[in-house]
């Protein structure tokens, strides 16, 4: 602890301030001598408790305090008196003082007395900060410390090894606040309608997403039915979400629980939509052994010549019920979605079937990521439809204002062109454009058009007709020392070294 002392007998003082350093490890942060002096002295140190005599010069101890008090300052304070008077007894009371020290002092219940407000500070210092504070600094720790912390939650929350808590964990794909926020007041509106009372709710990092505990319910009341049946869907509502389950064993402390709830999200591919997920769900797990489809990847590319677009959906329809809807594992089903919409790309461009694949660079990074079943089958429409002419009717259809944009982006991007030059040519105002254009694309405005921009420039280094500072300026780029800066953070290497073949499509 840093102290001050407060106290117009010298050898009062220096005594005090003396025991202080030999007999302990706290810091004596300075010293007055009136209660003027030391006013100025807790304004400027800050320290963490006072030590003042009642009976000083010019303003007395209590009078001080009482004014740091008024000045909204908060402050640990034992007081120093040789008198027992009731009055003065009563008015420390009021101002909070923690202790008293009676003249003349002894040392050894001085230093005991301490050891025993040190205590008492760090407690209070521990329920003044919040509890998702607590957990947020648990979820970076690690041994003792992490154990610790847990215990202190648990014990902040009522959780005791004769009482269950039941703990989901909301992982919006979305990580707006504003889907954060919608989803904190939803709970809370759905828990405070049902009855469901000591419930507890805390936002988490995105790696975690929000933390809903309920402690000490009614055994028989079954909260993950009605979490999965009157809450889940509306949660989905505000935005994509996962949802895991657990209920906090009697011996589990709750930073391993966290973590089990976190782990439980890796086996979201297997999941039906508006369900849990809990381990009793993912010990029935059975992984089917899948065998890229080499022959319905052959039947697309020769669809793709032919330009039979309904044999391609056809065909791909087969792919979506041999591989995305399988059992198969999350990493095969990617790498063979991957492997078959680049079959159908290649094609594509060998062929030039279609002029205008730039969005698709968006939709496969979105595909990487996908962390459900739904979203590879989403993203993998997306593209699909993305190659033929239907295709673009529907996702017209879909959302037209954005597609009108993007439109407006590949007719005018290599000109000087800004995301309100974007919303006047769909009417609307740029603030509502920039949250639909993210929402709907998952990558803001700016950056959309930047990665168009490189997207075309690549193609024009790999034609190898311009040089690439002509380059730079067909693609909208006035600078070609930015244009190559660009160029290389989106690549990760120079248009000089793309040009030469570094890399490919």
């Amino acid at each position: 602890m840093r102290i001050v002392i407060i106290e117009d007998e010298p050898q009062i003082r220096e005594g005090l301030e003396k025991a202080i350093i030999k007999r302990t490890s706290h810091q004596v942060a300075g010293t007055a001598s009136d209660g003027i002096s030391g006013l100025k002295l807790i304004k400027a140190v800050h320290p963490d408790l006072i030590i003042t005599d009642i009976r000083m010069p010019d303003i007395n101890g209590l009078d001080m305090l009482h004014r740091l008090k008024q000045e909204g300052l908060n402050v640990h304070a034992v007081v120093l008196t040789g008198y027992a008077e009731f009055e003065y007894a009563r008015t420390a009371i009021n101002l909070e003082v923690m202790d008293y020290i009676l003249k003349p002092v002894d040392v050894q219940k001085f230093i005991e007395m301490l050891k025993d407000l040190e205590k008492r500070l760090l407690k209070k210092q521990q329920e003044m900060v919040s509890v998702e504070q607590l957990i947020l600094n648990m979820l970076v720790s690690s041994g003792i410390q992490k154990e610790q912390l847990s215990l202190q939650i648990s014990k902040r929350l009522g959780i005791r090894d004769n009482i269950l808590a039941d703990l989901f964990l909301i992982r919006p794909h979305n990580l707006s606040k504003e889907s954060y926020s919608g989803i904190i007041y939803l709970l809370k509106r759905k828990f405070a309608m049902m009855f469901i009372e000591n419930c507890h709710i805390y936002s988490l990092p995105a790696e975690y997403g929000i933390l809903a505990a309920i402690i000490d319910i009614d055994p028989n009341q079954d909260l993950k039915y009605i979490f999965s049946n009157y809450i889940l869907g509306d949660i989905d509502e505000i935005a994509d979400c996962l949802c895991s389950y657990i209920r906090l064993g009697r011996h589990q402390d709750l930073g391993s629980g966290i973590e089990e709830l976190k782990g439980l999200f890796q086996y979201a591919f297997y999941l039906d939509e508006n369900a849990l997920l809990e381990q009793g769900f993912v010990n029935k797990i059975v992984y089917e052994d899948l065998v890229y489809p080499i022959l319905l990847e052959h039947k697309a590319v020769d669809q793709i010549r032919n330009q039979d677009m309904e044999g391609l959906h056809d065909t791909c329809q087969r792919f979506v019920r041999q591989i995305i809807e399988s059992s198969g594992r999350q990493e095969a089903k990617k790498e063979y979605t991957i492997k078959f919409i680049y079959g159908i790309y290649n094609t594509v461009l060998r062929y030039g079937v279609m002029h205008e694949m730039n969005s698709i660079q968006y939709y496969l990074k979105l595909l990487l990521d996908s962390q459900t079943k739904k979203e590879l089958l989403k993203y993998f429409d997306k593209i699909i439809y993305s190659f033929s002419a239907t295709g673009r009717e529907q996702l017209e259809t879909e959302n037209l204002i954005i597609l009108k944009v993007i439109a407006y982006i590949r007719g005018n991007y290599q000109n000087d062109i800004a995301l309100a030059d974007a919303a006047k040519q769909v009417g609307i105002s740029p603030i509502y454009l920039s949250k639909l254009f993210a929402k709907e694309m998952n990558i803001n405005f700016v950056a959309f058009l930047r990665d168009f921009r490189i997207s075309a420039a690549k193609r024009m280094l790999v034609a190898n007709k311009y040089k690439i500072r002509e380059i730079a300026e067909k693609v909208g780029f006035k600078d070609p020392k930015y244009f190559n800066k660009v160029f290389k953070s989106v690549c990760g290497i120079s248009p000089s070294e793309y040009k030469r073949g570094g890399e490919q499509l």
